[in-house]
């Protein structure tokens, strides 16, 4: 994680917000934002460890696993959409690419500071 942290701290973002890349490939838009996110495992294994450890826990059985599973499954359809909202309004905003490398260094800060706390907890 120091490594990534390294790494995304020292490159330079320079990155221009047209339609085609450097290279001239296409970039992202929505299907394709839409069939990764659909995709991605996430959901489905955040899913076994509280339907497994936490509804018993929470003493909820019968209907009421129902009715909890139908919220989660309301959080994780609102949350891409919230998601997706908030990253078309801010990406008429973020086209500065020195913002971006500003981002991009704090990002890398958080990430050193976390690698740094699981160390510290492992020790």
């Amino acid at each position: 994680m120091l490594y990534l942290s390294f790494q995304m701290f020292r490159k330079s973002s320079s990155h221009d917000f047209s339609d085609k890349d450097s290279k001239g490939y296409k970039t992202m838009g929505f299907k394709e934002g839409l069939a990764l996110q659909f995709f991605n495992p996430k959901a489905s294994l955040a899913a076994l460890p509280i339907a497994l450890l936490q509804y018993p826990a929470a003493h909820i059985s019968g209907v009421q696993i129902g009715l909890v599973s139908l919220i989660f499954l309301c959080l994780g359809i609102l949350s891409p959409l919230l998601y997706c909202i908030l990253g078309q309004f801010a990406a008429s905003f973020i086209t500065n690419s020195k913002w971006i490398g500003r981002f991009n260094k704090g990002m890398a800060l958080i990430l050193a500071l976390v690698a740094v706390t699981i160390f510290i907890d492992l020790i």
